[in-house]
């Protein structure tokens, strides 16, 4: 699960937002896709969790599993930003998952 949370920068009225919906998901070493104007429409719409590769999770051996690069990527807009400070909840689990690398890229 990914959460956001927010506060006013002295402390007060915290606010936490579900972010599991509304991610894409692109599977391979695809050339251009950490920047960000990167064309993702045709990438496959996804709720988190999401493993990229569900699909054969419980039905091979882990050493048979496919191993490769996958891109996870979720558009969003963050309003009244001044005096407030944000922070990244990052529960991150994932079936058959070998590593995670995250890059947060800021139009």
């Amino acid at each position: 699960m990914l959460a956001l949370s927010t506060a006013m920068a002295w402390g007060g009225n915290r606010q936490k937002f579900n972010f599991n919906s509304g991610w894409l998901l692109a599977v391979g070493d695809i050339r251009g896709a950490g920047a960000t104007g990167y064309d993702d429409h045709a990438w496959e719409r996804v709720t988190l969790p999401r493993a990229w590769n569900e699909a054969e999770a419980f039905r091979v051996p882990i050493h048979e599993l496919s191993d490769t690069i996958m891109w996870y990527r979720k558009h969003f807009t963050l309003h009244d930003v001044a005096n407030r400070s944000y922070s990244w909840n990052w529960r991150a689990s994932a079936l058959a998952q070998k590593s995670l690398s995250t890059a947060i890229a800021w139009d």
